[in-house]
Order: C-alpha cells, then sequence, then structure tokens
C-alpha cells in the first residue's frame, strides 16, 4: 500500500533490495481517471494537493480527501528493474481464478459481499485481462505480483 508514502522513490527501491523474491504490490493506479481510495472525484488526484482539497471541499467530499500520492505503473516498475510482472490479472493468473477465489466475498466492498459486476464492467474487466501482464496499465489498481528476475 505504497499510496502512504508518497512518491518516495528510496523507499520503493528499499522493497526491492529487500525482496529476495518476490513483492506484492497493491496501490491505487495513478492512470484511472476514479480512485475510489481517494475522494472518488474524477481527476482528483492528478491536481496538485492544494487544487485536490478545494475541489474535493467544493463536492462536499473533503473528508475523504488524504493527501495520498499514487504510483503509475510505469514509475512504479522503473523503480524496481530487477523485478517483472508475473499475475496476468491483479495477483491472479486469470480473471477466471480471480472470481474463483472470490466468489461471493471482496474485501473492502460494501462490508465483504460481492454484487455482480454489471455488464460494462464485466465487459471492461474481461477486455483489461486480455492484456495479460500489462492489465495494470487499465485497472484501478496496481494490485500485482512481482518476481525477481532471474
Amino acid at each position: 500500500m505504497i499510496e502512504h508514502i508518497g512518491r518516495s522513490r528510496e523507499a520503493v527501491r528499499d522493497l526491492g533490495r529487500v525482496a529476495s523474491e518476490m513483492i506484492i504490490v497493491t496501490t491505487p493506479n495513478l492512470y484511472f481517471p476514479v480512485i475510489a481510495h481517494d475522494t472518488g472525484l474524477p481527476f482528483c488526484h492528478w491536481l496538485p494537493l492544494s487544487l485536490r482539497a478545494r475541489y474535493a471541499k467544493l463536492c462536499g467530499r473533503e473528508a475523504y480527501e488524504n493527501d495520498n500520492l499514487f504510483w503509475s505503473p510505469r514509475s512504479l516498475l522503473a523503480e524496481l528493474p530487477a523485478f517483472r510482472v508475473t499475475s496476468r490479472f491483479l495477483h491472479f493468473a486469470s480473471r477466471r481464478d480471480y472470481l474463483a477465489t472470490f466468489p461471493i466475498y471482496v474485501p473492502y466492498v460494501g462490508g465483504g459481499m460481492r454484487r455482480r459486476d454489471g455488464r460494462l464492467k464485466s465487459l471492461y474487466y474481461r477486455a483489461a485481462s486480455m492484456l495479460g501482464r500489462h492489465s495494470l496499465y487499465a485497472m484501478p489498481s496496481l494490485a500485482c505480483t512481482l518476481r525477481r528476475r532471474s
């Protein structure tokens, strides 16, 4: 959950230095237009912190603005050159594996109960999963497993 350390390149490099084989990352994706982990306002996290605070206040979401600084897939992977993404959909080998693991329960979703994905969301996730290891570029989260290159 590296969004809480700001954009500390040194901290991410230290993760790579101390990890012997694997790193599991879960953090919101800077590229995604809406981050539910923050204000939930479109494009808010792309603004400088002072403007984010004003935007959040204007929309009555200031209690959700917590000054997190998010990582893009590109910036994260640039700091971990000794690692490569091995998961194909979030932390899983496939979207099918993800759905089999969480058929009715998903952490952080309305008390943990999984609702069926709507058609549009299901189509979006299916399309993103076709990107394989590159799906993290299109997902709302940079949830992925990174393994040290041999």
